[in-house]
């Protein structure tokens, strides 16, 4: 790519996530003494590994008895035994060992990784000399290869220690570019959700605009409530005035049904005419009742202290519509539950839009809020996109300019 090249002295331009691709190749060009003795070192340690895995191959197909010692005199089985654990340890350590260089960013961490994997071999090939050292003693004339091959790993991994130790400098530079892009890659993506969550809440924000809705339910209620309260005020009124007819003929209508005997009772009706009186029959039952009192006072067969009043009150209460009363009485009643129900809904609609109000209260304080750690992150991202370019032309001679 066009970045990679020398340039000239113009800024090459280059987006954020490609700064690492533009570190990587800067950073192995600098390399180029390193990489030429490493590469040496890498030849010298795979040529060892082959004379090491010849040794363990030999030892292996050795046939040989081994030098017993009078711990071991009386079962030399035992070393010969464990002489081909040892030799299949060897071998296994061995194969999963491959001084090769892999897959890594740079020059250095892929040479870094062959000097991790070897020591890894060495120290496990260590733990399993230790396990059998018995065998290592017993066959311990044959072991001059071992050593000699196996000290030359060992010289290897040294001198490839130190050849990666001398581009303390050079990593150093490394280091600290990266960590800074890395850190402006983490704020560029922070960023990126910043901004979607902000496009988000305002237009979360946008549609939570009721207050045209919550004033209709407002008045919708107070409305329905000033309608409740005259139903309840015209129903006391409509009882009061039942009442006042009906409940000063409890004395002579007790007397009546005890008299007459009758199942159905004058006092159950006069005691609630509007709730008994439901239908035609009912109203029958009733008018009935009232004339057979009126027989029964104008008679004598019941006799009252007041006669005179007691009959004009039975008369005023026979002159009523009490069909019409209790109709309208039910009536009102009926527009009650319906007004309750309105009510509820508008109550339970103003609650949602008060979760809503709520609701934009919340999201406004947190668009705030990520707003100015959005600002930060922008002021941050905007310094350290300069210091970037400030060390890669320091460090590395190369002018570039990150994008927005």
């Amino acid at each position: 790519m066009m970045f990679f090249g020398k340039g000239d002295g113009k800024p090459v331009r280059i987006r954020a996530e490609e700064l690492d691709a533009l570190l990587n190749s800067l950073f192995d060009g600098k390399l180029g003494n390193f990489e030429g003795r490493a590469k040496s070192i890498l030849n010298a340690l795979a040529n060892a590994r082959r004379m090491y895995e010849k040794a363990c191959r030999d030892f292996d197909a050795l046939k040989a008895e081994p030098e017993v010692n009078n711990y071991w005199r009386d079962n030399s089985s035992v070393p010969r035994t464990q002489k081909g654990f040892y030799s299949t340890a060897l071998l296994r350590i061995l194969g999963s060992w491959n001084p090769e260089l892999g897959d890594g960013p740079n020059t250095y961490y892929r040479y870094s990784d062959v000097l991790s994997r070897t020591d890894s071999f060495i120290d496990e090939t260590m733990r399993a000399n230790n396990t059998f050292r018995n065998v290592m003693f017993a066959y311990s004339r044959y072991f001059g290869d071992f050593k000699s091959t196996f000290s030359a790993i060992e010289r290897q991994r040294d001198l490839m220690r130190d050849a990666i130790g001398k581009i303390d400098k050079e990593l150093a530079e490394y280091s600290l570019i990266k960590g800074s892009i890395s850190k402006l890659q983490a704020l560029s993506e922070e960023s990126g959700a910043n901004r979607d969550r902000i496009s988000a809440l305002g237009s979360m924000n946008a549609d939570w605009d009721a207050g045209a809705r919550e004033k209709e339910l407002a008045d919708g209620i107070s409305a329905r409530e000033k309608e409740f309260d005259s139903i309840n005020a015209e129903m006391s009124r409509l009882r009061a005035m039942v009442n006042s007819l009906a409940l000063p003929l409890e004395r002579v209508s007790k007397k009546f049904d005890h008299v007459s005997g009758k199942k159905i009772r004058l006092w159950d009706f006069l005691n609630d005419p509007i709730g008994r009186i439901r239908d035609e029959e009912s109203m029958r039952e009733f008018a009935g009742l009232l004339g057979e009192l009126r027989i029964s006072l104008e008679s004598g067969i019941i006799e009252s202290k007041n006669s005179e009043k007691t009959r004009d009150v039975l008369s005023e209460l026979m002159k009523l519509d009490m069909a019409g009363i209790a109709a309208s009485f039910r009536s009102l009643e009926a527009r009650k539950k319906e007004i309750e129900v309105v009510v509820n809904d508008y109550r339970y609609a103003l609650a949602r839009i008060n979760e809503g109000k709520n609701a934009k209260e919340r999201i406004t304080t947190e668009l705030e809020s990520i707003k100015s750690i959005e600002d930060r992150n922008e002021s941050e991202i905007r310094s350290m996109k300069r210091s970037i370019e400030s060390m890669l032309a320091v460090s590395y001679g190369r002018r570039v300019e990150i994008l927005d």
